[in-house]
């Protein structure tokens, strides 16, 4: 059976990260209140949201002035009931929205499919049958007494269509209460944001619950058709999905790629050169006669010969300064973090994992109890692929950032981030709720990991908007006879946001200062060495040196994430399962690299990913398709767009069937699979 990427309850403080909660089946109808058709409504027929049928029926029996009121945004008196996920966003809210409110927490979802069978009626237009979750019946009940004394009640779950998806169910099981319902999105848990909500609340969005609907959908068709076949195959207990398949696919190519590369030999040269006033530096061989060397390597047959003659050659010519030139150089600061780039980096800095970077992230969204000013929320949403920052926050870190470090900081225009072309918009880029609540102020407050994450955040986002960092980069060019070499260096002239920031991790180039020499200048090879040798070793100022070319390196939990957000495969909210889910199940973690299980690999698992091998953007195709379905929210249309025609039962079947395309594994089938890709 598939796993889902879904939400915890956030019961407890280190799972706060989205889980999906357990599946049951055949929880009694009394849990709650409705039949399964009257929760899950057919979508040819979900022409208007619940909390919209509910609200009619309700203004129907109100005074024009209490529909006058319900009209307005929420501004009417009286109680008003906030439902969101979890206890800590609930204790954040209460904070600050007084005693006209009451705040509750769902615990997650309340619906969802079947655990035993497949719950979806592939005959019907992939109808869903949503059944409720066992150990909600509780907090359920709870949330329907209250409902029924409230005079409205706002649905506040995540602002995402996973968020939308449990707002609908709710509003399905409060739906006979006749309480006015509607929907309230903010992107940060602050007393701004959610007040802002407050004044423009809307009604549900059923195009991003039927996306969200459509993708669990997607997930549950592939996941109960392969994870069967796993067990029955590989282990018992182990899982495949839509985009999880691809992730180990990813990872067992890469494997293969390694065990049959072929290392190649090549050569460098370096040698140690001083001027007659005793200035030093090193430069490395990229010219002999007419010929440019590749990255200033020497390769092909006899190549080790070739290089130690050259360094004879070298000791013995007459060397002069060729040419120097100096240019400034700028270096600007990257976007504050999207879903994706928080993960990689807070792997590659702080060493944390997807699922723990996500899962902190949580806490620090829902809320931090920082002394007497009570539970604050900290960042914003932080499921998101968009870099975009809102105009009033850039403003207030620009402010921050002119107050602290000084005027030369702040550059002149705002700096803009591009979304990329697939991404959703959805929300803006992952960011301090408040520039000045600097991490040293609350690191009293935090644990290690939450200060950690939160002083990446913080420090990201405000280097985004911190001046560029200036360098002055220097090449030296040597003549030696009929060979050439040369020195780069550069030197930091104006640190820019790399004060707040450091040197990005992708920036290999490091900082070296060339002494300040004239062209034409005499050279001679140094009496000395400027490299000291490594122990047991003998070193020389002129230095042929042996390198083999080197394998691709093995994904590590954020460059996979990153491969997959490159090739457009899954989504903000699903990175961190997919990657927790295929280390754990199929991987053996080795500092920190993922390495796929040997004999998994011998028995090519492509088969996880049941799509023709030369197509690696199948999955991504498709993930266009489900990001479709927030405009033309039916599963008739997805079928229709993907398949060119609903598919009956066997179509569907065959399209799915595990061991497509892999000779030797069960339900391999020759037969080419075509696929009508429409719209």
């Amino acid at each position: 059976m598939a796993k889902a990427t879904s939400r915890t309850d956030g019961a407890a403080r280190k799972s706060r990260a989205r889980t999906q909660p357990p599946e049951v089946e055949g929880a009694p109808e009394s849990e709650a209140g409705e039949t399964a058709a009257e929760r899950a409504p057919a979508r040819k027929r979900s022409t208007r949201s619940a909390p919209a049928a509910a609200g009619s029926k309700a203004r129907a029996k109100r005074s024009p002035k209490a529909a006058a009121r319900e009209d307005d945004g929420g501004s009417a008196r009286g109680k008003a009931l906030v439902i969101v996920e979890s206890p800590a966003k609930s204790r954040t809210l209460n904070k600050f929205l007084g005693r006209n409110f009451s705040v509750m927490a769902s615990n997650g979802h309340i619906m969802d499919l079947p655990k035993s069978e497949l719950g979806v009626d592939v005959e019907n237009d992939f109808e869903p049958k949503y059944v409720p979750i066992r150990g909600k019946t509780n907090a359920l009940a709870k949330i329907k007494t209250a409902a029924r004394h409230a005079e409205r009640i706002y649905l506040a779950p995540d602002p995402d269509r996973e968020g939308e998806a449990i707002a609908w169910h709710l509003a399905g099981a409060l739906k006979s209460t006749q309480v006015p319902i509607r929907r309230l999105t903010f992107n940060e848990i602050t007393e701004r944001a959610v007040k802002a909500a407050l004044d423009q609340p809307r009604d549900l969005d059923m195009n991003l619950v039927n996306a969200q609907q459509a993708r669990r959908v997607m997930d549950r068709l592939v996941g109960y058709k392969v994870s069967p076949f796993v067990w029955r195959t590989v282990r018992y207990g182990l899982s495949a999905g839509r985009v999880q398949s691809v992730a180990l696919r990813l990872i067992c190519e890469r494997e293969e790629e390694i065990r049959a590369f072929v290392p190649v030999e090549y050569w460098t040269l370096e040698a140690d050169f001083e001027t007659e006033d005793g200035k030093r530096f090193t430069a490395r061989l990229v010219r002999v006669g007419e010929e440019e060397l590749e990255q200033g390597q020497i390769r092909g047959e006899g190549s080790g010969e070739r290089a130690q003659s050259l360094a004879t050659e070298l000791a013995a010519a007459a060397a002069h300064v060729a040419g120097v030139e100096t240019t400034p150089r700028q270096v600007h600061p990257k976007a504050p973090f999207i879903t994706s780039t928080l993960q990689q980096t807070a792997f590659n800095r702080l060493g944390f994992s997807s699922q723990r970077t996500m899962a902190i992230a949580q806490q620090l969204y829902e809320g931090i109890a920082l002394g007497t000013a009570g539970s604050v929320g900290l960042i914003t949403y932080m499921r998101t692929d968009s870099p975009r920052l809102a105009g009033e926050a850039i403003g207030e870190m620009r402010s921050w950032i002119g107050s602290e470090l000084g005027a030369d900081y702040v550059p002149e225009e705002p700096r803009q981030f591009r979304s990329k072309k697939s991404a959703q918009d959805a929300h803006e880029a992952v960011r301090p709720t408040d520039p000045a609540r600097t991490p040293e102020s609350i690191r009293a407050f935090l644990d290690d990991d939450q200060w950690k994450l939160y002083d990446l955040i913080w420090k990201r986002a405000l280097a985004s908007q911190t001046a560029s960092a200036e360098y002055l980069a220097t090449t030296i060019d040597v003549a030696a006879g009929r060979l050439g070499l040369r020195a780069s260096g550069r030197v930091l002239k104006f640190p820019g946001f790399q004060k707040l920031y450091g040197a990005d991790e992708e920036d290999d180039e490091k900082d070296s200062r060339l002494p300040e020499i004239s062209s034409e200048a005499a050279l001679a090879v140094a009496a000395e060495p400027l490299v000291a040798p490594a122990e047991g070793e003998t070193s020389s100022a002129v230095r042929p040196s042996q390198h083999f070319t080197q394998p691709p390196p093995r994904y590590t939990e954020g460059s996979l994430v990153k491969a997959l957000e490159e090739m457009n495969i899954g989504r903000p909210s699903t990175y961190a399962t997919i990657v927790g889910n295929t280390s754990v199940l199929y991987m053996a973690k080795t500092n920190p690299q993922l390495v796929a299980d040997l004999a998994l690999t011998e028995q090519r698992l492509h088969w996880a990913a049941p799509v023709p091998k030369d197509k690696p953007q199948f999955r991504a195709q498709l993930q266009d398709v489900l990001d479709c379905m927030k405009k033309d929210g039916s599963m008739a249309a997805l079928s229709e767009k993907w398949f060119g025609a609903p598919p009956a039962a066997d179509a569907l079947e065959r399209v799915i069937t595990p061991g497509y395309g892999v000779p030797g594994m069960p339900g391999y089938d020759p037969t080419p699979h075509e696929l009508k890709c429409g719209g």
